[in-house]
């Protein structure tokens, strides 16, 4: 499993599901890179994807 942590801007992000979505950013370590955010439809965290959003993020793949 590999594993990154670093800055990104948030590009887009579509829902996944009832509560989920996949997020979808561009990163300056890994390019651009899409991901599922658990519970990312909920209105805690909603404000905090939007598209152009700057972004910590703290991933991990199952691919490498």
């Amino acid at each position: 499993m590999s594993a990154w942590t670093g800055n990104a801007i948030a590009l887009s992000a579509r829902r996944f599901g009832e509560n989920d979505v996949i997020l979808d950013v561009l990163s300056d370590q890994v390019g651009r890179a899409s991901g599922l955010v658990y519970g990312g439809a909920g209105k805690r965290k909603r404000a905090l994807i939007e598209p152009g959003t700057r972004l910590h993020l703290t991933w991990k793949s199952r691919l490498e």
